[in-house]
Order: structure tokens, then sequence, then C-alpha cells
């Protein structure tokens, strides 16, 4: 008995320990267990969901209700991604969320199986949920930007080289290789001089 009891304080330390672990690196973190008629229910949560979403935990019904605010062209990535850690696997997804103002929001999901102690199968899933909006919007950001530059030096008339710090050249457009005459897979990694 004295055995089990300090068993069951060693595991509820190392949960909370791991509940604080997921609070540092994910805006909410989450335990839902399948129900017998085939639903969810949330065990435990932690974190400002609100702050996400604008709904409050509460109001998303517990369970997996969060998907009632899933952007519509992303539900089949949540079906297979539920599908993956259910059939025993870890699983990790970017999908768009739409909040209660409206505003379209990128999270990214890092869910794993949730193991029955006893039996070894899988009763549910824990997880771990990042607001990745600014990420994804300074991506896309640098995407604009560098498809801009490439247009730039693909069009402009004029001749441009980039060169490293040692001279060695890094870049060039077509009107460079026409002022050298050689081609761009030749003169890369040649000193400009």
């Amino acid at each position: 008995m004295v055995d089990s009891s300090r068993r069951l304080k060693q595991l509820e330390a190392e949960v909370t320990r791991l509940r604080s672990l997921c609070m540092l690196t994910s805006d909410y973190a989450y335990g839902v267990r399948t129900t017998p008629d085939g639903g969810w229910k949330l065990e435990w949560s932690q974190g400002d969901w609100s702050r996400v979403t604008g709904y409050t935990t509460e109001e998303m019904g517990g369970k997996l209700g969060w998907l009632s605010i899933l952007h519509e062209a992303d539900h089949s990535i949540i079906e297979d991604h539920i599908s993956l850690v259910m059939a025993g696997q870890d699983s990790t997804v970017e999908v768009r969320i739409i909040t209660r103002s409206g505003e379209e929001r990128w999270i990214r999901d890092f869910a794993i199986p949730w193991l029955d102690p006893e039996t070894e199968e899988v009763m549910g899933m824990v997880g771990a949920i990042q607001d990745i909006t600014h990420h994804r919007e300074a991506e896309t950001a640098l995407a604009r930007s560098e498809t801009s530059f490439r247009m730039l030096m693909d069009h402009t008339p004029d001749g441009v080289v980039i060169t490293d710090s040692d001279d060695q050249i890094l870049r060039l457009n077509p009107a460079a290789e026409q002022i050298y005459g050689y081609s761009h897979h030749e003169l890369i990694g040649q000193p400009s001089h």
C-alpha cells in the first residue's frame, strides 16, 4: 500500500512537471479521451485558449469543440492528424482557425497518443497548440521579398553581380552573364575581378 501511494505521488508530480513543460513551449495544452460512444472528453487543459481564439475552453464545449472554428479547407488535415494519433503515432500539423473576431490565425498542433497504463492501448491524445500566425506571416513576407528580388535580378537590363566578403561570385543576373560571356554555372564561386 505504501509503495502504490508513493508511486501515485510520483506520477502526480510527473504530470505536474510535464504540464508545466507544455506551458513553457505552447499556448495551450490538452488531454482528451475517447468516450464509449465514439466522442471525446476533455480531461485537462492548460493555457489561455481565449487569447488565441477569442473563445474560452467552456465555450468550445470542452471536448474537441475547437474543430468548429477550424478553417473549412483544413478539416481533412485534422481528420488525418487525429487518425494518426489514434493509431499510435505522434503527429504535428499546421492549420487555420477563425477567431471570434473573424480573424484567420495559424496554429500548430503537436499531439501524441495517450496510452492506457494497464492495456497500453490508445485511449486518447495529449497535445500542445502554438499560435504560429506571426511566424507564417513572416514566411509569407520573406517569400514575397525573395520573389520581388528574383524578378528584379532576372529582368533588369543592367548587369548585377553579388559577391561574398572574399569577392567570390554568389549570384548574377542574365545581363551580367552576357557581359562576362559565361553562363551562371561557370561563374558561381569565381572571383569577380
